[in-house]
C-alpha cells in the first residue's frame, strides 16, 4: 500500500463519506520548485522574467509569511511594467546579493520594512523592463517610442492601431542594454497601487497548492526531532537510547550540539521514540533561575539610574516642586512568537553541497551559518524558501538556531551512512519550551505635572 499523507487522507475521506470536508491535495516542494529561467526568457534584471510562452515571473526578494508582501511586490512591478497581477506568478528569491534588503545589506524580511525598502527598487525593475520592451516594439512596428504604451502585457500605439505582445519581443528586448535610469510613473497615474486587489497567493492557498515549510518534500526524505535540554544553556550529561532504537520507524539516534536527534520514517515514529529516551542533563547556570527572582531583580534595576540617551533640564528639581507626581510601572512578560506553523528545516547533503528547504526570514545569515558548520564556502549552500505559516521574528534568529541544528543533524546522519534529505521538525511544544521569546520587560516612569496638569518633567 502506497503511503498517504494527511491531506490526501482528508480529500479521500470527503469523497467516500459524501460529507463536506475542507480537504487539500498538496504537491511536493520538489515538484513545485521554480525552474531556472530558460534561454528563451527576457531577463532585464534580477526581479523579472518574461518567457516566450507569455508567462511573467516576479522574483520576490522578501518572504511571504501571511503579510501579503508577494502581492505588494508584484503590484509595484506590474504598475510600471504594464501588466496585470493575474498575468504574473511570484517565486521566492534564491540567496543572492541582488536580493539584499536596501537598508540592511542582507536578505531579511522583518521589522515591517519590506514595502518601504523595496518600493522604488521594484518599481524601477518594472520600468526598466518596460523601457526595453518599448524600444524593441518601436523598432518592430516602425513607430516612435513616445507613441507607445504598455497594458496587459502588450505594447501598443496610443491609438491602438498597432500592437505586439511582450512574449513576442523576448528575443529583441534581450539584445538591448538595460537603461541606466528610467522615469517612474506619477502616482496620479497609478491603476494598481493603492487600489483594492486580490492577493497573488490566495488561489494557491485556498486550493492547498501553496507549499509551506512543513509541507516540503524530497524523494526519500527522513524526518527527525531533537530532544533538547529543558534549561537554556544546559548540556547533555548522558543518555540511553536502547529502548528508542528498537521502536518502529526509527533508523538512527545521534547526539548533536543541541541534544539528541531521533531520525526515522515519519514524525509520529520519531516523536514517540523521543519520549522513550532516557536523558540526564546538566542545567548549568540556569539551575536556580525563576521568573519570580528575575522580576524582583528587574524591579530593583528599574530603580537605578540607567544609561542616558538624552538629558535636558533638571528633572529632580521639577519633580520635587511638582503640583502632581505620577509613577507607573510598565511590565510585559516573556511571550512565545507561536507562529501557526511550527518550525521545520530540511537539509540534503550531496556532492559537497547542501540544499536547504525551509521557511526563514534571514536566508543570508542562515546560509553563512550552514556553510560554517559544514566547512564549505557559502556558495555551496542553497536555500529554497517556502511559504510561512507566520513568522513574527521567530524565523529571523540571529543564531540561525533551527537552521543550524538541522544542518548538524544531517551532517551527523551522513557520517553514519544516511545520505537522504532530513527534515527536522519542531512540535508546538518544542518551540514554546525552547524557542526564542519576545523579551520580559519592566520599565518604571516618573512624571511631574504643574497645577494645570501640564507636563513639566519625566
Amino acid at each position: 500500500m502506497a503511503p498517504t499523507d494527511r491531506r490526501e487522507f482528508l480529500r479521500d475521506a470527503a469523497l467516500l463519506s459524501g460529507g463536506l470536508v475542507f480537504a487539500f491535495r498538496l504537491p511536493s516542494a520538489s515538484r513545485r520548485s521554480p525552474a531556472a529561467a530558460a534561454e528563451d526568457t527576457f531577463k532585464p534584471n534580477a526581479f523579472l522574467r518574461i518567457a516566450k510562452d507569455g508567462s511573467i515571473t516576479i522574483v520576490a526578494k522578501h518572504e511571504e509569511m501571511g503579510q501579503g508582501i508577494h502581492t505588494t511586490l508584484a503590484l509595484l512591478v506590474c504598475e510600471e511594467l504594464g501588466a496585470s497581477p493575474e498575468q504574473v506568478k511570484v517565486v521566492f528569491a534564491p540567496v543572492d546579493a541582488a536580493y539584499a534588503h536596501t537598508a540592511f545589506g542582507m536578505q531579511i524580511t522583518g521589522g515591517s520594512s519590506s514595502t518601504w525598502s523595496a518600493y522604488e527598487q521594484m518599481r524601477t525593475a518594472g520600468a526598466s523592463a518596460r523601457a526595453m520592451l518599448v524600444a524593441a516594439a518601436a523598432a518592430r512596428l516602425g513607430v516612435a517610442e513616445g507613441d507607445l504604451v504598455t497594458e496587459a502585457a502588450v505594447v501598443k500605439t496610443k491609438d491602438g492601431g498597432k500592437s505586439v505582445a511582450f512574449k513576442d519581443l523576448v528575443d529583441d528586448a534581450s539584445q538591448l542594454t538595460p537603461p541606466k535610469a528610467v522615469k517612474l510613473k506619477d502616482p496620479k497615474q497609478f491603476t494598481l497601487v493603492g487600489k483594492p486587489q486580490h492577493r497573488v497567493d490566495s488561489a494557491a492557498k485556498v486550493r492547498g497548492e501553496a507549499v509551506f515549510g512543513l509541507d516540503a518534500d524530497l524523494p526519500g526524505k527522513k524526518v527527525a526531532v531533537v530532544a533538547r535540554c529543558p534549561w537554556f544553556g544546559g548540556k547533555l550529561v548522558k543518555h540511553d537510547a536502547s529502548k528508542a532504537e528498537k521502536m518502529p520507524g526509527v533508523e538512527l539516534i545521534v547526539t548533536v550540539p543541541s541534544g539528541v536527534a531521533v531520525i526515522g520514517k515519519s514524525f509520529w515514529h520519531v516523536n514517540k521514540a523521543r519520549e522513550a529516551l532516557e536523558l540526564e542533563w546538566d542545567p548549568g547556570a540556569m539551575k536556580d533561575f525563576s521568573t519570580e527572582k528575575q522580576r524582583a531583580d528587574y524591579l530593583a534595576r528599574a530603580d537605578q539610574p540607567g544609561l542616558v540617551a538624552r538629558n535636558e533640564g533638571d528633572f529632580a528639581k521639577a519633580f520635587a516642586g511638582a503640583a502632581k507626581k505620577l509613577e507607573a510601572i510598565y511590565e510585559v512578560p516573556y511571550q512565545a512568537h507561536a507562529p501557526m506553523e511550527p518550525l521545520s528545516c530540511m537539509v540534503h547533503l550531496q556532492g559537497g553541497k547542501a540544499h536547504i528547504v525551509t521557511s526563514t526570514q534571514m536566508p543570508t545569515a542562515d546560509r553563512q551559518a550552514a556553510a560554517a558548520i559544514l566547512g564549505v564556502p557559502p556558495q555551496r549552500v542553497t536555500i529554497q524558501n517556502c511559504y510561512f505559516g507566520g513568522g513574527f521574528g521567530r524565523r529571523a534568529s540571529s543564531r540561525s538556531d533551527f537552521i543550524g541544528e538541522a544542518v548538524h543533524v544531517a551532517k551527523a546522519a551522513k557520517e553514519k551512512g544516511i545520505t537522504a534529505p532530513i527534515q527536522v521538525v519542531w512540535s508546538r511544544e518544542d518551540d514554546v519550551r525552547g524557542g526564542f521569546y519576545r523579551p520580559f520587560w519592566i520599565n518604571r516612569m516618573w512624571a511631574a505635572l504643574d497645577d494645570k496638569g501640564e507636563i513639566v518633567g519625566w
